[in-house]
């Protein structure tokens, strides 16, 4: 019994090792594709690190006997630190969607709701978060409140929300945008602010929906 105790040890400590070596390669490759989406989405100052740490025998579990953490530095003065403690709300918002499109294939979350997450992005930058969100809906379902044309271009369902006051009682009223000529309204008054037919933000609009819209 405690020879076979000593060759179960021994082969645990094999596999782990040969393990933690997949890990290793999946993780820096994972790394890279990761900081480079971030960059693209004006995180450049945000640079991911991943720490391995070894479990005390008695926490093993079937995914090895390392614990892995993802990190994040935003700048040299302060330590990696995990993300949902040191990003804003808007950037672990793009952290979080830039890891989701490069694993398409996880099951959870299958529905993300995401509001103004262009929230201090250049218009450039949003048709990148707007691309993004595209290839995540390919195995997700994405629902997002924007006030950017940039990203509400890329939708395959595009709704308006207005409110009205009656009395003492407020009440919003949603609207589906089902036709193209409704559309061209709704993204020209979306960028110019309330001038629906203004003829430059109509023409941005009309190039915006022929690169970025579904067909």
């Amino acid at each position: 019994e405690e020879r076979q105790l000593s060759q179960a040890q021994h082969d645990l400590e094999k596999q782990s090792v040969s393990l933690k070596q997949q890990i290793e390669k999946k993780a820096f490759s994972w790394r890279t594709a990761m900081q480079n989406t971030l960059d693209q989405m004006d995180m450049t100052d945000t640079k991911v690190h991943i720490k391995m740490t070894e479990l005390p025998e008695e926490s093993y579990t079937e995914y090895g006997i390392f614990d892995v953490l993802v990190l994040v530095q935003t700048n040299n003065l302060h330590d990696p630190t995990p993300p949902h403690a040191i990003l804003s709300g808007g950037e672990f918002t793009r952290f979080t969607l830039a890891h989701q499109a490069l694993t398409p294939n996880e099951q959870e979350p299958t529905t993300f709701l995401l509001d103004e997450v262009e929230a201090g992005l250049s218009p450039s930058v949003c048709v990148r978060v707007g691309q993004l969100l595209q290839k995540l809906s390919q195995s997700h379902q994405v629902i997002v409140i924007t006030h950017s044309p940039f990203i509400a271009c890329f939708a395959d369902k595009h709704y308006t929300v207005e409110k009205h006051k009656t009395g003492a009682y407020h009440t919003s009223h949603l609207t589906h945008i089902n036709s193209d000529s409704m559309r061209v309204k709704e993204l020209t008054r979306m960028l110019s602010g309330t001038n629906e037919t203004d003829t430059p933000a109509r023409t941005l609009v009309m190039d915006l929906l022929e690169k970025h819209a579904p067909s």
